[in-house]
């Protein structure tokens, strides 16, 4: 019937194409393109990994030996954070530190913590007036101010919630659409930590959109 059996193709084109994050590229590339008709300084930040006895799974050898012997160990892991843009990395930024574990995704070994320790003592007091620091959606650099409630919260919370943010609801409202009406409003409500932070220093922070490392100049994925 002219079918055979092979191996299937990777959806990720697929998912960079699906409407939402379509339409936050569209948005990241927009705004990227007036912070630069402004002439706004454009810092991109980001966090990797290496190993201290990393060595590759190839190399180049002839026909009088196996190869290069691989370590077993990996040795220790070092995380490092820097950031930087057309002029290069911002000076005095890099910030490195031992990794407590070395399995898994490297992005837990950072947290909010460290984080915001690098961008207040190294980051912010490099930067130049009214950059634009371009940052991935790890979740660390998405710590909310004012979180709203979710559905494991009580009703007087969730009561208390709405009238800080002037949303009407009737008295007789039951926990469930008192919940509803928060989900409905909480995209207008959202508040990042890390934005009020740049913004009171006369900085602003863009998003990269999702799926999307290779729109991050600084290299350092």
């Amino acid at each position: 019937m002219g079918y055979r059996w092979r191996k299937t193709k990777s959806n990720k084109h697929i998912l960079m194409e699906t409407q939402d994050v379509a339409y936050k590229r569209f948005v990241y590339l927009r705004k990227i393109q007036e912070y630069r008709k402004e002439k706004r300084p454009i810092v991109f930040t980001d966090e990797s990994y290496i190993d201290s006895a990393h060595v590759s799974g190839k190399g180049w050898s002839d026909d009088s030996n196996a190869g290069v012997a691989t370590q077993l160990s990996k040795g220790e892991r070092l995380i490092f954070l820097h950031a930087g843009g057309e002029l290069g990395f911002v000076k005095n930024c890099l910030t490195m530190w031992r990794a407590n574990i070395k399995t898994g995704d490297y992005h837990d070994n950072v947290n909010g913590k460290m984080y915001f320790k690098w961008l207040t003592e190294k980051l912010i007091p490099n930067l130049p007036p009214r950059t634009v620091v371009v940052i991935d959606n790890a979740s660390y650099h998405n710590v909310q101010v004012d979180k709203s409630p979710t559905s494991k919260n009580t009703k007087s919370e969730m009561q208390d919630s709405l009238i800080q943010k002037n949303i009407a609801f009737s008295s007789s409202s039951l926990k469930m659409e008192l919940y509803e009406l928060i989900r409905q409003h909480k995209p207008a409500h959202i508040r990042y930590q890390i934005d009020e932070i740049m913004r009171e220093h006369g900085h602003d922070i863009l998003r990269l959109p999702p799926y999307h490392p290779e729109l991050n100049a600084s290299g350092l994925m």
